[in-house]
């Protein structure tokens, strides 16, 4: 014959089944509560521990300029390399953001440098009096923008009026011309001064005289600049 043990009242009963069904629930709540179960805005900047959100956490795109604070990403905050000339907008690198000496001149194109070029000539050269001949050359490296200025002194071998004609050539085409008056005097009377445009090639300062004549301190400078503007 079985002894009989003691018998569960229906409170109690009730008691156990609910215990049973919370610790479920918890158990099943642990496990299943995901991003789609958070309702917008329920998890705030309060609610999580310092670091919990690392990059590797952050979809691509997720935090885009809109939601960072002005000034929270600061120089210290960057990886080197991290910003790099196709991340910037156009006009977002004024000049008053650019520490003195940190372009130098290395760090540029050979377009966006300033450079200059010089040729002189020797004094006292005969001017042609048949055709245009070369008193200097300046050789300037091709693809650039420069501005390109001669000077030269001319002096009178003949006992009448002369004239001297000069023109800048660039690579054979014609870029400027001028012309000198001389005294009926041997002596260095007129000085011309050209100034005239160039993309590059050989630069050249022709001339040519109505009657003898010389020439001295011819000097053909340019300077690369990064771009020139023609005004009317």
């Amino acid at each position: 014959m079985r002894s009989k043990g003691p018998r569960l009242s229906p409170g109690t009963a009730i008691g156990c089944v609910a215990l049973l069904l919370a610790l479920a629930g918890t158990a099943y709540a642990a496990g299943k509560i995901g991003s789609k179960q958070l309702k917008a805005g329920a998890v705030t900047t309060k609610k999580l521990k310092n670091g919990a959100v690392s990059s590797a956490k952050l979809a691509d795109g997720a935090v885009n300029s809109a939601k960072l604070a002005d000034g929270s990403v600061s120089a210290s905050k960057l990886a080197d390399g991290a910003v790099s000339t196709g991340k910037l907008a156009d006009g977002a690198v004024a000049s008053s953001k650019i520490a003195g000496s940190a372009v130098t001149t290395q760090e540029l194109t050979p377009e966006e440098r300033s450079e200059g070029f010089e040729s002189k000539a020797m004094d006292n050269q005969p001017v042609s009096t048949v055709d245009f001949g070369t008193l200097t050359t300046l050789s300037l490296p091709a693809g650039g923008h420069y501005l390109v200025n001669v000077t030269a002194s001319f002096a009178n071998e003949a006992a009448v009026a002369n004239s001297v004609l000069c023109r800048v050539r660039d690579d054979g085409a014609f870029v400027t011309e001028g012309v000198a008056t001389l005294a009926p005097a041997v002596v260095y009377s007129a000085t011309l001064s050209l100034v005239g445009e160039s993309d590059g090639g050989s630069v050249a300062l022709t001339c040519t005289a109505d009657q003898s004549a010389l020439a001295k301190a011819v000097v053909m400078t340019a300077i690369r600049v990064a771009s020139i503007e023609v005004q009317p």
